[in-house]
């Protein structure tokens, strides 16, 4: 779809569904009919653009589509997706995408899940791989008490600094317990 068509033709192709799910595509929906011509923005954030557009051919299309939509938006966010966290969280959640997918998504997420019970227990793992979770003491015992002290939750811990007043005394304790039989963590905290 471009500009370069008579605007009936481009409304039928856009109403209809005519076309495909590429950057080229959605880009040029989004110009039209959203008003958003920042390409950063619609690279990066682009399924938030589109779900505060819900009453809109291109959202209906997507949603009808969604597993060829998020493919298409990983290869076109050039490695980074911003969409705000209620909305990554959905597609993190999203069982009837495929997990490759969903991983996929989460290696490129730069935002940051405040909290892990948000997240789908099979995808878990994976966001505190991908670290885009908050290392809070409530996300750290959760994880833990799943996991374990695993690799992933050690790399997490050592790529952030835990705030120690945001532990409760039960949390400290757990917490104590596996720093302790965790030979690889580099604690960096303040009070």
């Amino acid at each position: 779809i471009d500009g370069n068509y008579p605007e009936a033709l481009i409304d039928g192709v856009y109403k209809n569904n005519l076309y495909d799910l590429n950057y080229e595509n959605i880009r040029f929906l989004v110009n039209r009919y959203y008003k958003i011509t920042h390409e950063d923005v619609i690279k990066h954030n682009n399924y938030t653009i589109l779900k505060k557009n819900i009453d809109s051919p291109l959202y209906w299309y997507v949603m009808s589509n969604f597993e060829k939509y998020v493919a298409s938006y990983i290869s076109f966010c050039e490695g980074s997706i911003r969409d705000v966290e209620k909305i990554a969280l959905e597609i993190i959640n999203d069982k009837s995408l495929s997990e490759e997918i969903r991983k996929k998504y989460t290696s490129l997420y730069n935002g940051e899940i405040t909290n892990l019970n948000a997240i789908d227990e099979s995808m878990q793992k994976d966001c505190v791989a991908n670290k885009i979770i908050s290392c809070t003491g409530s996300n750290i015992t959760e994880y833990s008490k799943l996991y374990g002290f695993d690799s992933n939750l050690v790399s997490l811990i050592n790529s952030r600094e835990i705030l120690f007043n945001t532990i409760s005394p039960s949390e400290k304790h757990i917490l104590f317990e596996n720093v302790v039989s965790a030979n690889d963590l580099e604690i960096s905290a303040s009070e």
